[in-house]
C-alpha cells in the first residue's frame, strides 16, 4: 500500500497562514528560522500565529509548541506518579498506556496535533469520536460511558501535567464535560443507577464494623468522601464531622 500523500498548503488572505486538508497551518520565527504551527479553523490559525511571533519575540515561546502528542504522551505514562497524594497503583498506569497507545496517541497524531495546538475544541471533537467507536469486547456494541470517561480523565491528567510543566498555558480539557447518551439507538444499555443505601441498611453495615473503624465509616457516610480522601484528612481544633458522633444509633 502506497503512503497517504501529505496535504497541499494553499495560501490564504491571511500572511503567513495556509490551509492545509481539512485543517489549517501558519508559520511564524524564532531567532530568524522558520516554524510550524497548525490550528482546526482560519481564525484560530490567525491568533495563534500573532501569539506565537508575539512568544518568539519577547523569548516566551513555549516548549510544547514542537513536542508532538503523542512523544509527550509516552514519556508521561513512564514516569507519571499521579495527581493525588496516594500515589498510582503499576495496574492503573498498564490502563492508561492501553489507552494511550490504543485510541489517544493515534488519534491526535494522525491529525498531526502538536501538545501546545490541542484546544477544547479539538478535546470536545475527541468525545465525539469516541461515542462513535465499537467497543471491541462487545460486537455491535458502542464504547461504554465509564469507558469513554476514562479516556478523557487520563488526557486531562497528562494535560494536566504539560501545564504544571510549563509546555502549555492552560488545560484545554479541564471544562470539557462529557455527555454520553445510552438506550436505543445509542449502541449502548442504559447504566443502572445506583442506589444509596436505606438508613436500616447503613446501620447494619456499621453494626458489623470494628468499633476503632466505626468513626472513619459514619464519616464517609456523612460526607459522601471517597476512601483515598478521607484518608488524607487530618485533625484540626475547627474541624467538626457532625453535630453528634454516631448518629445513626449503632451505639
Amino acid at each position: 500500500m502506497s503512503p497517504t500523500p501529505e496535504p497541499k498548503s494553499n495560501r490564504t488572505d491571511a500572511p503567513g497562514v495556509y490551509r492545509r486538508g481539512s485543517r489549517y497551518a501558519y508559520t511564524y520565527r524564532v531567532d530568524g528560522r522558520q516554524r510550524w504551527g497548525s490550528a482546526a479553523t482560519f481564525d484560530e490559525a490567525r491568533r495563534a500565529r500573532r501569539q506565537a511571533q508575539a512568544d518568539a519575540d519577547r523569548g516566551e515561546l513555549y516548549v510544547g509548541d514542537q513536542i508532538a502528542f503523542g512523544t509527550f504522551a509516552t514519556q508521561w505514562i513512564a514516569t507519571y506518579q499521579g495527581r493525588t497524594a496516594n500515589g498510582f497503583r503499576e495496574s492503573t498506569r498498564r490502563s492508561y498506556e492501553q489507552m494511550l497507545r490504543d485510541r489517544l496517541i493515534p488519534y491526535f497524531d494522525r491529525r498531526r496535533l502538536k501538545l501546545a495546538d490541542i484546544r477544547p475544541r479539538d478535546v470536545k471533537a475527541f468525545v465525539m469520536w469516541l461515542l462513535e467507536e465499537e467497543d471491541p469486547r462487545s460486537p455491535g456494541r458502542r464504547l461504554a460511558k465509564s469507558t469513554i470517561r476514562q479516556h478523557v480523565a487520563v488526557l486531562r491528567a497528562l494535560l494536566g501535567d504539560a501545564m504544571e510543566e510549563g509546555l502549555i498555558r492552560s488545560n484545554p480539557a479541564a471544562g470539557v464535560r462529557v455527555s454520553v447518551p445510552e438506550g436505543d439507538g445509542t449502541g449502548r444499555a442504559l447504566t443502572e443507577e445506583k442506589q444509596a443505601m436505606s438508613i436500616k441498611q447503613l446501620q447494619a453495615v456499621l453494626a458489623e464494623i470494628p468499633p476503632e473503624w466505626r468513626l472513619f465509616f459514619e464519616v464517609l457516610a456523612q460526607t459522601g468522601l471517597r476512601i483515598g480522601e478521607a484518608i488524607e484528612l487530618r485533625w484540626g481544633r475547627d474541624v467538626i464531622f457532625g453535630a453528634e458522633p454516631y448518629a445513626y444509633g449503632v451505639d
